[in-house]
């Protein structure tokens, strides 16, 4: 996590049990310090947004509203790796919803 992040998702973090590693966005690159604990730590680094698997999960959110709410004339996705974005017109285009 940046060292800069916001403590409330410090703290939000660490309520799920998770361990932090704070780097400084300044001089260390995010993936690279990822791969290398993965690879120290002998696991899989699973990328946050361009990976199929994580796109089809985020697809589920646009899925899952159209259930709650029903027909929608157009839904506005926010946009930061990419991911959300992708996975909800993924899931949307069989219904040719517009989406932006």
């Amino acid at each position: 996590m940046p060292q800069d992040a916001p403590f409330v998702k410090q703290e939000a973090t660490r309520s799920y049990g998770a361990e932090i590693i704070f780097y400084d966005r300044a001089v260390t690159l995010r993936e690279q310090l990822c791969q290398q604990i993965a690879q120290e730590r002998n696991a899989v680094m699973i990328p946050p947004f361009d990976y199929p698997d994580v796109i089809a999960g985020q697809g589920t959110a646009a899925k899952e509203l159209l259930e709650e709410v029903g027909t929608l004339d157009l839904l506005l996705v926010c946009c930061g790796g990419g991911g959300l974005l992708s996975g909800c017109a993924i899931a949307l285009t069989p219904l040719r919803l517009p989406v932006g």
